[in-house]
């Protein structure tokens, strides 16, 4: 519910300061979701599957780094 992938049958919730149902498309703006159950790539591990993203987006190798190190991603 919180990306906006399903609606709430009763209330609502607001994330980065927007309500989910009144402005989803905020919502989905501000957050990023990848179910790991659509096994669009099942050979990748956490870490290629933020790089092949990140790199896909433009991130520079530096800031995919930070990226990995945040989250505590295995560098190799």
């Amino acid at each position: 519910m919180l990306a906006t992938i399903l609606e709430p049958t009763d209330g609502t919730a607001i994330v980065d300061g927007h309500d989910i149902v009144e402005a989803p498309e905020k919502v989905r703006a501000s957050v990023g979701f990848l179910s790991g159950g659509t096994a669009l790539y099942p050979r990748l591990t956490a870490q290629e599957m933020v790089e092949y993203f990140g790199r896909l987006n433009g991130l520079d190798e530096a800031t995919l780094k930070n990226v990995l190190t945040l989250f505590s991603i295995a560098l190799t």
